[in-house]
C-alpha cells in the first residue's frame, strides 16, 4: 500500500471524541497529519481484524491440546524412569507458565474482539460492551480455568458474528 499514488480523497464525518483520539494517537506516532494518522490508523484496524480472522479460523483447541499431550509424555518418561524427577518439575513449571501465557494472550484477543465487534458488524455497542463486562466479571472471580474461559468466550463472539454475517446474507 506504501508505494501506492495516494490521490483518491476520502471525506468523512467524525465526533470531537473521536478526533481528538485521532490527534492523540497522531502526536503519540509522531505523525506529521490528520490525513497520515487516518490512513495508518485505516491500515492497522484491517491488519487486527484479518488477524482476528485467521485466530478464530484456528482450530479451538490446538495449543491446549498440545501441551496437554506433553505434559502425558513427560508422565511416562518418569514412569518409565527415563527422567530425573527434577527436569521433570522445571518441564512442568514451564508448561505451566506457558499455559498461563497462552491464557492471557486468549484473554487480550477475546476483549479485542468485543471492542471490534460493533465496528465489524451491527451489534450495538451495548451489547458488546455487556459481553464484556460479563467477561470481565468471570475472569476477575478467578473460578473458572482462564483458558477454558477466553476459549469459551471466544466461541460466543464467534458465534454472536456467525449470526451477524448471517442476517446479513440476502
Amino acid at each position: 500500500m506504501a508505494e501506492e499514488l495516494k490521490d483518491q480523497r476520502v471525506v468523512t464525518m467524525m465526533s470531537p471524541s473521536e478526533l481528538k483520539a485521532v490527534d492523540d494517537w497522531m502526536f503519540a506516532h509522531r505523525v506529521r497529519s490528520r490525513g497520515e494518522a487516518i490512513r495508518r490508523l485505516t491500515q492497522v484496524g484491517m491488519i487486527l481484524t484479518r488477524s482476528l480472522e485467521e485466530y478464530s479460523a484456528r482450530p479451538r483447541d490446538a495449543n491446549y491440546e498440545g501441551m496437554q499431550e506433553s505434559v502425558k509424555e513427560l508422565d511416562a518418561m518418569i514412569e518409565k524412569g527415563l527422567l530425573a524427577p527434577a527436569v521433570a518439575k522445571v518441564t512442568h513449571q514451564t508448561l505451566a507458565k506457558a499455559y498461563r501465557a497462552e491464557a492471557e494472550v486468549m484473554t487480550i484477543i477475546a476483549n479485542m474482539m468485543i471492542e471490534v465487534m460493533p465496528l465489524m458488524t451491527s451489534l450495538p455497542a451495548a451489547q458488546a460492551h455487556a459481553m464484556s463486562r460479563s467477561f470481565k466479571e468471570r475472569s476477575d472471580a478467578g473460578e473458572e480455568d482462564p483458558m477454558q474461559l477466553a476459549r469459551d468466550f471466544t466461541d460466543e463472539v464467534k458465534a454472536v458474528l456467525a449470526s451477524q454475517n448471517g442476517a446479513k446474507k440476502p
